[in-house]
């Protein structure tokens, strides 16, 4: 399959840049039915990070491969599958599309307020200062499309006088408390 389309521009950093589109048609044995070619996740250039392991290093893709595996005649033994080459700046090597995802940054974030001062910004999420290059964390990703209604709300407000009953000790009359603070843990 092939086709054409304008050379387009991307902006990145308030800069505009030429797109490059690298297209090519994959040779298809003509009885294959079994297995396709999928589009690669990542592209030359896209900042990543291992899915497993110790290292959360932020990585450069700077290589593709296309994993097939054929018989003599050309027809497809497995599933094709795609393999990228990262830079994190110390070595370069190669893994597999399941082994790696995209690297997702504050700037990247809805939540976030760029104050467009050497990278620094605010988060909204959790009401502390950022940066634009920080790696979001699972819990950004776990109470970022949460809805405030659905937060459990504390049973008590501040100053609130309440009784705290034990029910180990058989006290006719339990002391009186006021709430000074609460807290919701996530």
């Amino acid at each position: 399959m092939t086709y054409i389309t304008e050379k387009s521009s991307v902006s990145l950093a308030n800069k505009e840049r030429q797109l490059i589109t690298i297209e090519f048609a994959p040779k298809i044995h003509p009885n294959e039915t079994e297995y396709s070619y999928s589009q690669p996740n990542f592209v030359f250039g896209e900042q990543v990070t291992r899915v497993t392991g110790t290292s959360s290093r932020p990585s450069t893709v700077c290589g593709m491969e296309l994993v097939e595996s054929k018989t003599p005649s050309g027809q497809l033994i497995n599933q094709p599958y795609w393999k990228y080459l990262i830079n994190d700046g110390q070595q370069k090597t190669w893994f597999s599309e399941s082994a790696l995802t995209r690297l997702s940054t504050c700037s990247q974030c809805k939540h976030f307020n760029n104050y467009s001062d050497r990278d620094r910004g605010w988060c909204r999420l959790f009401e502390q200062a950022a940066r634009t290059h920080h790696q979001r964390t699972k819990d950004c990703d776990l109470f970022a499309d949460q809805d405030p209604l659905d937060v459990p709300h504390a049973r008590f407000a501040l100053d609130s006088k309440v009784k705290v009953i034990d029910p180990i000790e058989h006290h006719s009359e339990w002391a009186t408390f006021t709430v000074i603070g609460r807290q919701y843990n996530h």
